[in-house]
């Protein structure tokens, strides 16, 4: 016979061989089993630690387009799964406070900690690594153009997968450009922005420079 005492308290709560018990709270519980037949009888004592259990799926999309990203590596508390096709992937863990962290080439990591406190799925949204520098394009005034008033107006244009911050540099055609005349710190991609400064009567060189919210330069 098996005499089950979960609380190694002195009852018996199962005479089963292989019950299961619900405990209510987290925590460190000492389990009693005795076990008898018709020849001998054997105690033995554990210590176990009980934790409730939820399902945490996570879901990975592209931020930018919003499809599902399939192989996306997550890692949750050192255990690594990649996502399906549909962009899932399912962990069962511990009530409490968990890291996670999920990887996809070509993408920024994401990195933050979960609270599993109930059966949840997760949205992570991926952004695209950006390493490449802003394109500018200088479209007004052209070379060797003759502008007539010194409030003179500079178009250009940058494209980029980010907003960008843009300066305009003008200097005498033989001096070099060391003076920043003008900043946007709010330039959207492919569109023409315009910077006006005045001019005293002269001949000069001008050019814009851009970064990119990652930090890539480019003029």
């Amino acid at each position: 016979t098996y005499k089950w005492d979960f609380e190694n308290d002195g009852t018996v709560d199962s005479n089963d061989a292989a019950p299961t018990k619900t405990y209510n709270t987290n925590g460190s519980y000492t389990v009693n089993l005795t076990f008898s037949d018709s020849l001998w009888t054997q105690t033995d004592v554990e210590t176990i630690k009980a934790r409730k259990l939820f399902n945490i799926t996570f879901f990975v999309k592209d931020n930018s387009t919003q499809n599902a990203i399939q192989d996306a590596e997550v890692e949750f508390d050192n255990t690594i799964k990649n996502t399906s096709s549909e962009g899932r992937t399912l962990f069962t863990v511990a009530e409490g406070e968990h890291d996670v962290e999920v990887r996809k080439s070509g993408y920024k990591t994401y990195s933050k900690e979960v609270d599993a406190d109930a059966n949840k799925e997760i949205l992570v949204n991926l952004t695209e690594k950006d390493d490449k520098s802003p394109e500018v394009t200088l479209i007004s005034p052209e070379n060797n153009a003759v502008v007539t008033s010194n409030n003179v107006s500079f178009v250009f244009k940058a494209i980029d997968k980010s907003d960008m911050t843009c300066r305009l540099y003008v200097a005498d055609i033989n001096s070099s450009f060391a003076e920043i005349k003008d900043t946007n710190t709010n330039v959207k991609s492919d569109s023409e922005e315009t910077f006006t400064v005045n001019l005293e009567n002269g001949s000069y060189q001008w050019k814009v420079d851009c970064i990119d919210r990652e930090g890539n330069l480019n003029s």
